[in-house]
């Protein structure tokens, strides 16, 4: 406790003795002795109460972080259930607005073909009425 050797003990009896004489060094030995036997005791429980607390404090924090984890789960599937919420009306709002293009992009190629045939359709006489044309005018140039 404090590192004191044998002959630096035998020494400071030996100036014990001469400054108190024999017949006091007995009682003041009790007396030491008895302190020391105090100043251990209150060491332990100080030590004891110390341990305690600290038991104590390590179960707090044990419980805050079983508290701690147990609420992140509880917050992850609440994360998880809504980005689930969120995600189905997605899919079905993508589903319609494929379905919605679709039924834009089947007329649309109806009326594309429409519009080719009628255009075939006008076209057609057209070529014919300017074949005629060119002949009449081919026929007129020749007999003038």
């Amino acid at each position: 406790m404090f590192n004191i050797g044998f002959g630096e003990l035998v020494l400071i009896l030996i100036i014990a003795l001469v400054v108190f004489g024999p017949g006091k060094l007995p009682e003041i030995s009790r007396a030491l002795g008895k302190s020391v036997r105090e100043f251990r005791q209150a060491a332990d429980t100080f030590s004891r109460e110390m341990m305690s607390e600290t038991e104590d404090t390590r179960q707090a924090v044990r419980t805050v972080t079983d508290t701690a984890a147990e609420t992140k789960k509880e917050i992850t599937a609440a994360a998880e259930e809504t980005k689930q919420a969120f995600t189905a009306p997605k899919n079905e709002i993508t589903a319609a607005a494929e379905e919605t293009k679709q039924a834009f992009i089947a007329p649309k190629k109806e009326i594309t073909a429409a519009a080719e045939e009628t255009k075939q359709a006008f076209t057609a006489p057209l070529t014919q009425v300017n074949s005629v044309k060119t002949a009449v005018t081919k026929e007129n140039g020749t007999h003038e």
